[in-house]
């Protein structure tokens, strides 16, 4: 009977410390409403982050590895199901690539291949070419061009 008036005792000890405790402060109702929105945000800014930072390291792996001079980071197709995340974010992605890379060029891109196998940008095309071009092998990049 002692023991079991003991774990009793510590038992509502631990729910009043637990429940009273200084590591719970009131919140507004305002703090309640705009709680949802600062997760969204915390997690578009980590998505953004995330996406920046691949595309600094594949730089600096292009960079250290070989002689080229520029990276074509493609952002549509199979290969990324967030397309439509990144293209909505796109002016905060290329705003930290430009702040990490202040001397070369960052760029979003709509290249297609020409015959040769090579991307090109569509903008830089003569308007006479342009009918040739399949708009459906267009594809859209971020470049960063350290040349």
């Amino acid at each position: 009977m002692v023991q079991t008036f003991g774990l009793r005792c510590k038992t509502e000890t631990f729910a009043r410390n637990f429940f009273f405790s200084n590591q719970m402060e009131p919140v507004s109702r305002d703090y309640l409403r705009g709680l949802k929105a600062q997760k969204d945000e915390e997690q578009r800014i980590q998505f953004v982050e995330n996406q920046v930072r691949n595309i600094y390291h594949h730089v600096n792996q292009r960079a250290g590895g070989s002689t080229e001079t520029s990276l074509q980071w493609q952002i549509t197709g199979h290969n990324h199901p967030d397309q439509k995340k990144i293209e909505s974010n796109m002016p905060d992605i290329l705003a930290r690539l430009r702040s990490l890379f202040p001397d070369s060029s960052v760029e979003f891109k709509t290249l297609s291949r020409g015959q040769d196998g090579k991307m090109y940008d569509i903008k830089d095309v003569d308007e006479r070419m342009k009918p040739f071009i399949n708009p459906q092998l267009n594809q859209q990049f971020i470049v960063v061009d350290w040349s």
